[in-house]
């Protein structure tokens, strides 16, 4: 597989990994809570950020195609893309939050 096609694989699964990781928290909270639009939004917005910075790192750094490399690329790009929908999360749910204490008709 290539390198680049593996990158944002890794991404997406990190990204993807992240967005479970948090509602399956919050349903345990909550069993009755419904999957918010903001979830999906920040995970997008998080592989949209990862999959444009992304090659500039892996296409500096010679990354050998033997199995051990294709291991490392596959779980340094999963960490970034779990950790980039991380630190998209915050920002993402804090606007959204503004946006519906505008609008006090419609239910949160």
């Amino acid at each position: 597989m290539d390198q680049l096609t593996l990158t944002f694989f890794g991404v997406m699964l990190g990204a993807l990994g992240m967005t479970a990781y948090n509602f399956i928290w919050k349903i345990m909270e909550n069993p009755e809570l419904a999957f918010d639009k903001k979830y999906l939004l920040s995970m997008l917005l998080s592989i949209l950020l990862t999959i444009i910075t992304s090659p500039l790192l892996f296409l500096t750094v010679q990354i050998p195609t033997t199995t051990e490399g294709t291991t490392f690329l596959l779980l340094t790009s999963f960490a970034i893309g779990f950790t980039a929908n991380s630190i998209a999360n915050r920002p993402v749910s804090f606007f959204a939050n503004k946006i519906a204490e505008a609008k006090p008709d419609e239910p949160k």
